[in-house]
């Protein structure tokens, strides 16, 4: 289009404000593997300009501390890979698509069964369990807060509380 027009200095505007809004670019940066130039994502000028964070908050400066971005994205790896059959092969069953604060589903794989419950938001939140579900806290596979609160059939969810629970 630049080049049909390439005195149009509006329409180049309007193209550069639509291609802005729509891609998905402004909103990520280089992965930020650790301090060094570029934040280890390439030993070469990347296309994108890394965050200017990179020095201080990298998965490199992350690894071995407790509660860190990095060491629960590994502890929901080594989950996902000890309960394969259900994380993985299990049939998938989304239970509350009218919530729009909490996305829950189920995952089953013969008798084994989990519930995954996440608040996407940055309030509390009360999701109610469907009828049929019984979930304990003793059962708690993975928590981002260390457990979960239930009373009377309602989970009060943390912001951006996330847990899995087996349900077997």
């Amino acid at each position: 289009m630049m080049k049909q027009y390439p005195n149009d200095t509006e329409l180049h505007r309007i193209t550069k404000k639509e291609i802005t809004l729509k891609s998905r670019d402004n909103a990520r940066t280089p992965m930020q593997w650790d301090k060094t130039k570029y934040g280890g994502f390439s030993s070469s000028k990347p296309w994108q300009k890394e965050n200017e964070s990179y020095e201080a908050i990298n998965a490199e400066s992350q690894v071995g501390v407790k509660g860190s971005v990095f060491e629960h994205w590994a502890e929901v790896l080594r989950l996902r890979k000890s309960h394969k059959d259900i994380f993985i092969y299990g049939d998938f069953k989304l239970l509350d698509l009218a919530h729009n604060d909490v996305f829950a589903y189920t995952r089953t794989f013969g008798e084994e069964r989990a519930i995954v419950v996440a608040n996407f938001r940055k309030t509390n939140v009360t999701w109610t369990i469907p009828e049929g579900l019984v979930f304990k806290e003793d059962r708690i596979l993975i928590s981002n807060y260390g457990g979960f609160s239930l009373k009377g059939g309602q989970v009060e969810l943390r912001p951006f509380e996330a847990f899995a629970c087996s349900l077997t």
